[in-house]
């Protein structure tokens, strides 16, 4: 299994995100994947990726420049928004030759009309993998529960993802959206994961995994066996990246002897 450490969740015992990068590449991981760089310039967080000889394999598109928000990719009236954070993010992941973005698609307002906020999604997605596709990156889009973590977050069920992806891809003729799978945020809003992946693995283009429902290490007590999980995955025939999106107990390297476990 290839095993990505989350630098927004893991090594917060440094403040400084650049300096987690080293963190990481001493605790032993050849990749990594992060929410946001955007508080470093570009050539700041090359720098950092070049001295630690890591790969970066994940960024999010930045959450947008107001108060609340979570992402751009489907709020009306915020379109131009949404291409300029999708271009620093470009920017930002041809630097360090990290493949794929989170697109953040945003929160609903308060009574609003979802179906605007789809219609919005489709619109800026089918602008985007233009863009994506001269850069030679690929976008994913990630489900992320209502329950627990986004009560007001746009894109909940994996089955609305798969559908926004679908069409996209009719209305573009290109293929440059992938479903971003967390377990965490399946097993909250969906369950089902093994019959899940079983019927979706090839639509998935990267995952992410901690326990369920305290969001920590994945040998912790919780809902999930990763053992079974990782061996699902094995036999699905798997081969991309596992991000590590969970919060440790205690010190990151204290929570990581589960990892002995596999082979990264």
């Amino acid at each position: 299994m290839k095993l990505a450490a989350n630098l927004s969740w893991l090594f917060k015992e440094e403040s400084c995100l650049l300096k987690r990068i080293s963190l990481a590449k001493k605790a032993g991981f050849k990749s990594i994947e992060l929410a946001w760089p955007y508080q470093y310039t570009v050539s700041e967080f090359k720098e950092a990726v070049d001295a630690s000889s890591v790969n970066v394999v994940l960024i999010n598109t930045g959450p947008g420049n107001k108060e609340g928000d979570m992402g751009l990719a489907a709020v009306p009236g915020r379109e131009e928004d949404f291409i300029t954070g999708l271009k620093q993010a470009i920017e930002y992941a041809k630097a360090v030759s990290c493949g794929n973005i989170h697109i953040m698609a945003g929160n609903v307002a308060s009574g609003a009309n979802r179906a605007q906020y789809r219609s919005t999604m489709v619109e800026n997605l089918c602008k985007a993998v233009d863009l994506l596709e001269d850069a030679g990156l690929m976008g994913n889009l990630e489900p992320i529960n209502s329950h627990i973590s986004a009560p007001n977050y746009f894109l909940n069920l994996p089955q609305e993802a798969f559908s926004i992806i679908d069409e996209v891809e009719k209305l573009t003729g290109k293929q440059r959206l992938v479903y971003q799978c967390d377990f965490f945020h399946l097993q909250v809003q969906h369950g089902n994961i093994t019959r899940f992946l079983e019927n979706n693995i090839s639509k998935i283009g990267h995952i992410q995994i901690a326990q369920v429902p305290g969001r920590n290490e994945p040998d912790t007590d919780g809902e999930l066996n990763y053992n079974f999980l990782f061996q699902t995955l094995q036999r699905l025939g798997y081969e991309g990246q596992i991000g590590l999106e969970y919060a440790p107990l205690g010190a990151t390297t204290d929570g990581l002897k589960w990892m002995n476990h596999f082979a990264q």
